[in-house]
């Protein structure tokens, strides 16, 4: 690569990533400016003004003007954001619509404004740029990234007298990426190429996208993939079983960019390694429908949040409190204000290790498996009814 122009993104890298690492080395500010900002939105809409938002000067302020609440708390105002009333819950006009089945919960429709595409613009660079400074590798970018994607754009739907489009969360979340940002890189199929396939999930449907994936990348220079942690196993499976070649036959990818499932570190890892081969770096993207949370900070197997973006909290056995006051060991259920969710609580069971690095162990109601749990902890011998010191953990 030019050398003038590695220097320029390096750069630019660095003005991307650097707010959220300082956010990390001082989440009590950064949280305070989060708060502030997101306020700024709630005074905009009817559900912010019903909870007295404007008079908000503090965390204990918000405590007490906004309750926890769950998605069937905010589905009322969804739909009536539906029918035109855009100021129910948002406060400015969406531009698309994240889609998920319900696999882990009930369907869910969530809107995207504009200021959610740029923070999550900045997460999806943020992944790969910091990847890059902390191993001091940018060959990568040279590549392309394996564009194995659900459709972003499944139909329409009627928002007063508008029609915007939706899609599954992910692959919404992947087309949102600006391509043509010098800081992003080529994918290939490309974005057009995958929104012709049929679109619904079925296995046949699969297929065809992994065929076409395989057709059209299978003499280029692949690098990169950020998708999720099922699609990579599965599209490295069909190859093995369709064509007779793995994934590390074809290509040498650098990283990937995985995240939705809290098993990716203790089931998907090791099988992704042995498809795409053992040098390939795994960093973990904590996302869900209704938001991106968090990143891999380092080569520590958890994701540090995005203090800068979101307001977060956890409901642990003591009562309520800010994420970062969190102790090793210690056990909650995450409550995240976004752009449009205050205070929502997203059920899931949150592990905090050292400061600032955490797991997402699954939905609350999950039934822990206690040898996962050690192999996240590093410990064998787990007791799941108290608080345990995590000094031990890779």
């Amino acid at each position: 690569m030019n050398t003038d122009n590695v220097k320029s993104k390096i750069e630019k890298m660095k003005a991307n990533v650097e707010p959220w690492h300082q956010a990390l080395s001082n989440p009590v500010k950064a949280q305070e400016m989060a708060l502030e900002r997101l306020l700024k939105g709630y005074n905009q809409t009817e559900y912010g003004r019903k909870h007295h938002s404007e008079k908000v000067g503090s965390y204990a302020d918000f405590q007490k003007a906004f309750p926890v609440s769950t998605f069937a708390d905010f589905k009322p105002y969804l739909d009536d954001v539906k029918t035109g009333n855009i100021h129910a819950l948002l406060s400015d006009e969406p531009v698309a619509m994240m889609f998920t089945k319900g696999t882990t919960g009930q369907p869910k429709f969530v809107p995207l404004i504009p200021l959610q595409i740029q923070f999550v613009n900045e997460m999806m660079l943020r992944i790969n740029q910091n990847y890059s400074l902390y191993k001091n590798d940018f060959e990568w970018m040279s590549g392309y990234n394996l564009n194995i994607m659900s459709s972003a754009k499944l139909g329409t739907i009627k928002v007063g007298e508008r029609e915007i489009t939706y899609g599954y969360s992910q692959a919404v979340l992947m087309s949102l990426l600006d391509q043509t940002d010098d800081l992003a890189h080529n994918v290939t199929p490309t974005n057009e190429e995958m929104a012709a396939l049929p679109k619904e999930p079925t296995k046949e449907n699969w297929e065809k996208r992994y065929e076409l994936v395989y057709q059209k990348s299978r003499d280029k220079k692949v690098t990169n993939i950020s998708t999720s942690p099922n699609v990579t196993v599965g599209f490295g499976r069909y190859l093995h079983k369709k064509h007779h070649v793995d994934p590390k036959d074809l290509w040498q990818i650098k990283n990937m960019a995985l995240g939705g499932y809290p098993s990716l570190q203790t089931h998907y890892v090791p099988i992704i390694h042995d498809l795409y081969g053992k040098a390939v770096d795994v960093r973990e993207l904590y996302v869900g429908t209704e938001g991106s949370y968090g990143i891999q900070l380092d080569d520590k197997k958890a994701w540090s949040p995005l203090y800068d973006h979101l307001f977060f909290e956890v409901q642990t056995i003591g009562g309520i409190k800010p994420l970062h006051e969190m102790y090793p060991g210690e056990m909650g259920v995450l409550i995240v204000s976004t752009v449009i969710l205050p205070r929502y609580r997203l059920g899931d069971m949150i592990l905090a290790y050292e400061a600032p690095y955490f797991r997402c162990l699954g939905r609350e109601n999950t039934k822990l498996n206690p040898f996962s749990y050690g192999k996240l902890v590093g410990r064998s011998a787990i007791n799941l009814t108290r608080s345990t010191p995590l000094n031990t953990w890779r």
